[in-house]
């Protein structure tokens, strides 16, 4: 019996007209693309309570003009959950004010927040808090640069 050496033979030329770099590799050992990690249900939670938290320490505790009328449009968990992206907006305020103020103001009252976070949500580290000013959400109203 005669034993063929590996590689491209007559036969396997009719069946494929080139050959690629995945030709015959078993599927189980091909390298799968990776998909982005799904945001789990807790990290989708801990963002709300941050939200509604900020919301809350911005409107009732926080005594600055800079940060008056300004909501939370969203929270992001970045670093799987370690830092919380907390993006702020006013509402249909006509400010004259650049968004590097408005960054600044947020980051002295940022302790004050994560403090109030800590206090409502049970879990063994309370997560950083990064902030990004939107603007203004409201027609007509806008913010000088």
């Amino acid at each position: 019996m005669k034993i063929q050496a590996k590689g491209k033979t007559a036969a396997s030329r009719s069946l494929c007209l080139t050959f690629g770099e995945g030709d015959g590799v078993d599927p189980k050992y091909a390298k799968r693309e990776t998909a982005a990690k799904p945001v789990c249900y807790k990290q989708k939670q801990l963002c709300k309570q941050a939200g509604r938290m900020v919301n809350l320490v911005l409107s009732e505790h926080v005594n600055r003009p800079l940060l008056n009328d300004l909501q939370v449009v969203s929270v992001v968990p970045e670093q799987d959950g370690r830092v919380l992206k907390i993006n702020v907006a006013h509402a249909f305020v006509n400010l004259r004010v650049t968004d590097a103020e408005i960054i600044a103001e947020l980051k002295q009252v940022q302790g004050l927040m994560r403090s109030a976070l800590a206090h409502s949500v049970n879990r063994k580290q309370t997560p950083q808090l990064t902030f990004n000013y939107a603007g203004c959400l409201g027609e007509g109203a806008g913010h000088a640069d």
